[in-house]
């Protein structure tokens, strides 16, 4: 199934690490796919289609919160070697 603008949307949001509007985007991703289930047609293609956006959407998220951790230790080992050097005092 070719990709339509909501999962456009959605991976834009994911790639810009905005998880609020893509939890929003997500919503939607769902009462449609549910729509589209319950129709009957093109299951397989629609449980491919949803598997591998879930999928690239997972990575991305992972890859986004090892990134904000790696920021988060970089900052915790930063702060302190200032004030044992004495340059906030100085």
């Amino acid at each position: 199934m070719p990709e339509n603008p909501l999962e456009s949307e959605l991976r834009q949001a994911l790639a810009a690490q905005d998880f609020e509007r893509a939890g929003r985007l997500l919503a939607e991703f769902r009462a449609r796919f549910d729509v589209l289930w319950a129709s009957g047609e093109n299951r397989a293609e629609l449980l491919q289609g949803a598997g591998e956006l879930l999928s690239w959407g997972r990575r991305v998220t992972l890859a986004a919160r090892a990134a904000a951790a790696d920021r988060r230790a970089n900052l915790s080992t930063a702060v302190p070697s200032a004030y044992v050097r004495g340059s906030v005092f100085a």
